[in-house]
């Protein structure tokens, strides 16, 4: 691992836990129009963060793009793998990335972001194991904002949940 790339993954880490702190204050103003926006982008945005760090974890450069189904593309090629609930989590995060930045109106439901949560949790520990692996452990611990997060709080979807669609 060169210089580059120890900066790359201490850099991802580091910005996951502030977006993840951000997205704490989205959770907390649900379902308020733009906190719905706020949390969904937010939440792309966690889990890009430890997919890009997960990248130079493994000796590769991210590419500059906002697409998660991408980075895990890139991290199963070298023998990362994740669940498929987490790659269509990932496809549809992404989409809520463009969707809540250009103000289109979109379709979200309190089930699908609790799915996209559940693939958060499986990303992040990949993630520590990867760190742990590697001796990097401490930039878990090793942060200013490192804490409980409402993120961590969030439940296993309901199966037979079958809440509408809430359409901010």
């Amino acid at each position: 691992m060169n210089d580059i790339q120890r900066e790359g993954i201490e850099d991802f880490v580091h910005l996951a836990f502030v977006h993840k702190k951000q997205l704490d204050m989205y959770i907390r103003s649900l379902p308020d129009e733009w906190a719905t926006r706020g949390a969904c982008y937010t939440l792309e945005q966690v889990i890009e963060d430890e997919l890009k760090a997960l990248v130079y974890l493994s000796n590769e450069y991210p590419a500059e793009k906002h697409n998660l189904p991408r980075f895990i593309n890139q991290l199963e090629n070298k023998g990362i793998k994740f669940s498929d609930t987490t790659v269509v989590s990932a496809a549809l995060a992404t989409q809520w990335e463009s969707i809540t930045r250009y103000g289109r109106s979109f379709n979200y439901s309190e089930r699908e972001f609790r799915t996209v949560v559940n693939a958060e949790k499986e990303v992040f520990n990949v993630l520590e194991e990867k760190l742990k692996e590697m001796g990097l452990e401490a930039l878990l611990t090793n942060n200013d904002i490192v804490g409980s997060s409402e993120i961590d709080k969030e439940s296993d979807p309901d199966p037979t949940d079958d809440s509408d669609n809430i359409d901010p």
